[in-house]
């Protein structure tokens, strides 16, 4: 998965604002499902799996019952509408290090009528340290693949939280009786596979969307390189040219904000040009103050009003949220979150009149245009444009509830839902509040709503103080 560090620390930052005593998780958000013949599906959630056979008309639980406190539904693979398998993560809250390797398989060749359950010996070659003081055991995410009825692979996902995220894979041959695990190292990036048969596999991800193809039924991985088509330009993610251009842009922005209004009133005799370049030089700071507000609103505002709206206001005027977690909650309604706020503060700028504030949105617009310029997408059937809208504007997000750190730092690295939403929370909202505050500085000015306001509140005040008298 990819995630940057920011990204992470960002999800710490919110997690305050977005705390509740609420401590449901969802067990009913859609996780993944595969539609096996016309009338034959399976759909599972963190913690149940269904099947139907009537085309969705009715369904039936078919979640396998391991023997243990806590159990999830971490992958499912079936091959036709009989033979199929799930591997579940379990805990029992006793030891961490147990809890970390608690993977269990299982295994049905009747629809899930009936499940042969097995625990396979896994070993994490990590130091106890860092699973239970830093928390980088197995994370809920893993990827199942069979070929056949008899071989099969399932990758473990860590819970390191960078580009490319280590993991272990496990290895079956007689229908997933019995799993060993590969060596470690084998894997090069921990991402989802598919073999063709028991020996030609691929595996693809990771941050610059590799391919991986293995001969030996996953124990030697060998990178594979395509050739560019012709059109496709040179990639341009984190090139120190094109972030040099991003940093002269905003700084050109941010001069002309400040003197666009000088512009406007003619030109400045020689005997005031010192006087000027003073005004221009306060317009500048004035600008970047009110910039600083923009990203001081979307950081610390945006997250609390939506943890305050979703646990106290929706509930006192019994209205029930689709939402399954506060994240979720968040990303789903960040335009409101970040524009609202953003708009009242701009309206106190009328009292100071300061006219760059009209022109703070160009900040945040030239960096979210930046990103989606040099948007890359992650496959090679999906449009840049779209697959760049879709990061950076797109909703349905789909984010459980965390319960504790631990579940947090599980989501935060492997649900890509939580990926775009701190995307979105970084590069986006700072947009929609740059145009609510520059927007309500324009109003506020053209409208003389201060004064306005003042005349009222001073008309109100001697009318009272007159009958008083």
């Amino acid at each position: 998965m990819r995630i940057s560090l920011r990204g992470f620390f960002l999800a710490l930052i919110l997690t305050p604002c977005l705390c509740s005593s609420s401590n449901a998780q969802s067990a009913g958000r859609i996780k993944s499902m595969k539609l096996l013949a016309a009338d034959t599906e399976w759909v599972s959630t963190d913690l149940k799996l269904f099947w139907t056979t009537s085309g969705g008309a009715q369904w039936k639980e078919i979640t396998p019952k391991l023997n243990h406190k806590r159990q999830t539904v971490s992958s499912v693979f079936f091959l036709d509408s009989s033979t199929g398998w799930v591997l579940m993560h379990c805990a029992d809250d006793l030891d961490p290090i147990a809890d970390d390797v608690c993977f269990e398989f299982a295994s049905t060749a009747d629809a899930g009528e009936n499940w042969s359950i097995v625990r396979p010996k896994i070993v994490d070659p990590f130091p106890h340290s860092a699973i239970t003081e830093d928390l980088q055991g197995f994370s809920d995410a893993t990827f199942l693949n069979f070929s056949d009825p008899h071989h099969g692979w399932a990758v473990l996902v860590r819970n390191l939280h960078v580009e490319v995220s280590p993991g272990e894979m496990l290895r079956t041959t007689d229908g997933g009786r019995t799993w060993r695990q590969l060596a470690k190292g084998t894997l090069p990036i921990a991402r989802n596979l598919y073999f063709l048969n028991g020996k030609d596999g691929w595996m693809a991800g990771g941050p610059d969307h590799e391919l991986y193809v293995t001969h030996d039924a996953g124990s030697i991985w060998q990178k594979v390189s395509l050739a560019k088509p012709a059109s496709v330009g040179p990639d341009r993610n984190g090139d120190v040219t094109s972030t040099t251009c991003l940093l002269v842009l905003c700084g050109y922005l941010t001069y002309k904000a400040t003197t666009m209004e000088d512009a406007t009133e003619g030109p400045v005799p020689s005997h005031d040009r010192v006087a000027g370049k003073t005004t221009v030089g306060w317009q500048i700071v004035w600008f970047l103050l009110h910039v600083a507000t923009v990203y001081t609103i979307v950081n610390f505002c945006t997250a609390w009003l939506a943890g305050w709206t979703r646990e106290r206001i929706l509930p006192h005027l019994q209205i029930r949220t689709t939402s399954s977690s506060q994240f979720e909650f968040l990303f789903s309604h960040l335009l409101t979150f970040s524009f609202v706020p953003a708009f009242l503060a701009g309206l106190i700028n009328s009292r100071f009149k300061h006219r760059v504030a009209q022109f703070v949105w160009l900040i945040p617009t030239a960096i979210l245009g930046y990103k989606l310029a040099t948007f890359s997408a992650p496959s090679v059937f999906q449009s840049q444009l779209s697959a760049a809208f879709h990061q950076y504007f797109g909703g349905g997000f789909l984010i459980g509830e965390f319960r504790n750190w631990h579940d947090l730092w599980s989501i935060a690295g492997s649900n890509s839902d939580m990926t775009r939403g701190l995307t979105q929370m970084t590069f986006t909202a700072p947009f929609y509040a740059g145009v609510g505050y520059s927007l309500a500085a324009w109003i506020g000015l053209r409208t003389e709503l201060h004064r306005k306001v003042s005349e009222k509140v001073n008309a109100r005040e001697q009318s009272r103080f007159g009958q008083d008298s």
